[in-house]
């Protein structure tokens, strides 16, 4: 692991611990837990356990799920401005 990746993932676990997550995916990408699951290689189960605080991400799917948190983050900055972000 890199440490570009131990600070993703300390990131990913910090948003799922204040339950930001699922309103990054809301706000920023507008992607459904199914289509999320799909892209980090879980399942839609997953994603709502992480969402909802029941569970904290690990592994190359939490590496996953991270990065696209991030890249939604980019996108929706570079869009909006700023305004409403997650």
């Amino acid at each position: 692991m890199t440490p570009d990746d131990a600070l993703a993932l300390a990131r990913l676990r910090a948003d799922v611990a204040s339950g930001r997550v699922a309103d990054i995916r809301r706000i920023c990408g507008l992607l459904t837990q199914r289509e999320v699951a799909q892209t980090v290689g879980t399942t839609p189960a997953a994603i709502g356990g992480w969402e909802a605080g029941r569970r904290m991400p690990r592994g190359q799917a939490a590496l996953r799920y991270a990065r696209l948190l991030e890249d939604l983050e980019r996108q929706h900055t570079a869009r909006t401005g700023g305004a409403d972000a997650a």
